[in-house]
């Protein structure tokens, strides 16, 4: 048996997500690469250029997190 540690319960988990989901999906995140900002566009998000910001969606949230190991 491999012993375990738990710093945050399962509902505190819970809350941290869905807040940083609202937070991507509201005010989005800045970024200062041409290419990623035109690849995160081209999936979905509301990308301003000129601001270099990039908002996403739930799907595109959940699309990318379907490719993440499970053990990650």
């Amino acid at each position: 048996m491999r012993p375990a540690v738990q710093f945050l319960s399962h509902d505190l988990l819970e809350r941290i997500v869905a807040e940083a989901r609202s937070l991507l999906c509201s005010i989005g995140v800045e970024i200062h690469n041409p290419g990623v900002l035109a690849l995160l566009a081209d999936h979905g998000a509301r990308v301003d250029r000129k601001e270099n910001q990039a908002v996403f969606t739930e799907d595109l949230l959940d699309a990318a997190l379907r490719t993440v190991r499970s053990g990650f």
